[in-house]
């Protein structure tokens, strides 16, 4: 989808995920994300969002946070007593399994509670991810994005310019139902969570709402 996702060039999907890896790999990048109180505070900060969440009624019985690279936000919802792990390209043991988050061919149709990304950047194509997640959540099952909107420098593989058209028109199954913007621990981040509805009736209706709600309140430019 050219028109709507602007996307770094690479000669085949192997570069791709060479390229990945080889960030995520960085033996000084992930030792200093692994120092104590950098790690412990990454947490503090994950499991004061996902209580907040837990209180909305959102369930994390089973969840799977996608791109989680060292784990914190895993470590969090353990704390908080879900059923969760973490894929990535590189491996974490023991909460973070090697995958790639747009090919989840490890997971079953309609299984998973929850996911849970903050790295929808490093994607080649965002379409993949959510179609994936779109196909293994269960009906009524919640996808939780932190997106940097307009984060293109080195490490990002794509950006999409047009968010209202793909996050209201191109997510599958996924109905948008809130959003907003949200301060994280590096940039300011739009916070969007979407629901599986199996239902088109139903799922139309909530998409109409949202876009009614959502879009005048600025999602391209302001608050979501």
């Amino acid at each position: 989808m050219p028109d709507i996702i602007k996307k770094r060039e690479y000669k085949d999907y192997d570069e791709y995920t060479a390229h990945q890896i080889e960030k995520t790999a960085d033996p000084d990048r992930r030792a200093r994300l692994l120092q104590e109180f950098r790690f412990n505070e990454k947490v503090k900060y994950f499991k004061e969002k996902f209580q907040h969440f837990l209180d909305s009624g959102i369930n994390f019985g089973q969840t799977v946070c996608l791109g989680a690279r060292m784990g914190e936000e895993i470590e969090a919802l353990l704390q908080l007593g879900a059923d969760c792990y973490g894929v990535d390209l590189v491996p974490h043991p023991p909460h973070v399994r090697e995958g790639d988050f747009q090919d989840l061919h490890f997971i079953e149709d309609g299984t998973i509670d929850t996911f849970y990304t903050n790295s929808l950047d490093h994607a080649s194509d965002p379409e993949k991810v959510f179609s994936e997640a779109s196909r293994c959540l269960k009906d009524g099952g919640t996808f939780i994005l932190d997106y940097f909107h307009r984060h293109w420098e080195d490490h990002a593989a794509s950006e999409i310019i047009e968010p209202i058209r793909f996050f209201f028109d191109n997510t599958e199954k996924l109905a948008l139902i809130t959003g907003g913007i949200v301060d994280t621990m590096s940039n300011p981040a739009w916070q969007l969570v979407f629901k599986k509805i199996e239902n088109p009736i139903e799922r139309d209706k909530i998409k109409n709402w949202s876009r009614i709600r959502w879009v005048g309140n600025g999602l391209g430019g302001g608050r979501v």
